[in-house]
């Protein structure tokens, strides 16, 4: 497959998660200016609109990023865990929430004022310098999700998904399990689209061998087929 549908689609061995990880020095910077807090699953940290700016990092567990349209249809942006940072654009630039945080599970967290943490840029250069980079990193992920939606079938951004879920945890495996799989809808409120077109999907996907699926675990029987399946379809 090409390399730059490699690299665009993080495919490739490369560990992408890694660059929004704060990194262990930069994450104590932070936890000295920071206070604890406790979020239950399905809880709220952050809605849509909000006028706040506390910017949070993430200790355990995991957040789900969301936005409703005026008719109440959810995108969902993606979801961060352990170690990484999130409401930090409205600290920068003291404008609305644009999204909805959702811990997906309990969550710990530590929080800090958006004042707190503009002084925390201006005199560590260490962490301005890794906020720049993850910033950029996430604008070429929002790029790609724009591109992916306005040129891509859905058959395909389904593909898309699950081998950039199966490299997440195995970049070599041809076969590969992943847990707590998204249910349809919530799988298709990430992708565009809506359940029924999913359901499909998946459907045609275990009737051709590709995947199995048991409760909320998903087996991708050969990623090496899908990745064929994304090459023809991109050539």
């Amino acid at each position: 497959m090409d390399e730059l549908i490699l690299e665009l689609f993080s495919l490739n061995a490369r560990d992408n998660g890694a660059v929004n990880h704060v990194p262990q020095e930069l994450a104590k910077a932070f936890s000295k200016r920071a206070t604890t807090l406790r979020r239950s699953a399905r809880q709220s940290i952050i809605t849509q609109t909000d006028q706040t700016s506390e910017v949070y990092l993430i200790e355990a567990g995991n957040v789900e990023f969301s936005q409703l349209s005026p008719s109440s249809k959810e995108t969902v942006f993606g979801e961060c865990g352990p170690g990484e940072l999130f409401g930090e654009l409205s600290a920068l630039d003291n404008s609305l929430r644009s999204l909805t945080a959702t811990a997906t599970c309990d969550c710990t967290l530590l929080k800090m004022t958006g004042a707190q943490f503009r002084d925390l840029i201006d005199e560590n250069g260490a962490f301005r310098d890794w906020l720049l980079r993850s910033l950029a990193f996430r604008v070429r992920g929002l790029s790609l999700k724009v591109f992916s939606l306005a040129t891509m079938t859905v058959p395909c951004r389904l593909w898309t998904e699950l081998l950039r879920r199966s490299r997440e945890i195995d970049a070599a495996a041809d076969h590969v399990e992943i847990k707590n799989f998204p249910t349809h809808s919530k799988l298709a409120a990430t992708l565009g689209t809506h359940r029924e077109a999913i359901s499909r999907e998946l459907s045609e996907l275990t009737k051709d061998g590709v995947i199995a699926q048991k409760g909320r675990t998903m087996t991708v029987k050969s990623v090496s087929k899908l990745e064929h399946m994304l090459e023809r379809y991109l050539s």
